[in-house]
């Protein structure tokens, strides 16, 4: 109709997904952020007030197909297909859904990560979020992106990496000889 719905698709190299954990601690902030932008900006740009309609990750990359008996032409090019499969969260709104996925009346998208049930909504599995959650998340990354700001302003500059399951901030850094943190020493925990 008259009102617009925007969604950003960030590609990326390596699968990724969007938990909502990451996101809360700001260790997730880079899609909210261009979707904070797009949203605030889109009546300058577009001539419409905009609505979230998702964030998703699509892995760029070379699908390898495993397996240990022959497969069809069709079954590989289904697997092919799910291995491309976008990840993060869309809008609760079965309509917005389909318009992402056209060929999705009900089961599982080959596209993005939800499911429809025959009879209306969505499947457990799905990963969705209404609007009043999309507003949620953009206060809380504004207040992130605020006392970030306000902290280096005043030179708080802390050595204050993160370890969630088994995932550290230093494994992919590339300021390890700037910031000399060594998990090894008993200071650096």
């Amino acid at each position: 109709g008259d009102h617009l719905y925007l969604r950003i698709i960030d590609y990326k190299s390596s699968k990724k997904d969007l938990p909502l954990v990451e996101v809360y601690y700001g260790l997730a902030m880079q899609m909210l952020a261009y979707l904070d932008v797009v949203l605030s900006q889109s009546e300058e740009w577009l001539g419409l007030k905009a609505s979230p309609a998702g964030l998703l990750y699509f892995h760029v990359h070379d699908a390898m197909i495993n397996s240990h008996e022959p497969l069809s032409d069709a079954q590989i090019m289904d697997k092919v297909i799910q291995s491309y499969k976008m990840q993060g969260v869309v809008l609760s709104d079965e309509e917005i859904v389909q318009m992402m996925d056209q060929s999705l009346t009900s089961g599982s998208s080959q596209i993005i990560p939800v499911g429809l049930k025959k009879n209306g909504g969505f499947y457990k599995y799905s990963h969705v979020a209404s609007e009043q959650t999309f507003e949620l998340l953009q206060k809380h990354i504004h207040e992130l992106i605020k006392q970030t700001g306000i902290e280096m302003t005043q030179g708080k500059v802390e050595l204050n990496p993160y370890e969630h399951k088994q995932t550290t901030a230093c494994k992919f850094c590339p300021f390890k000889a700037v910031c000399q943190f060594d998990q090894t020493l008993p200071e650096n925990k």
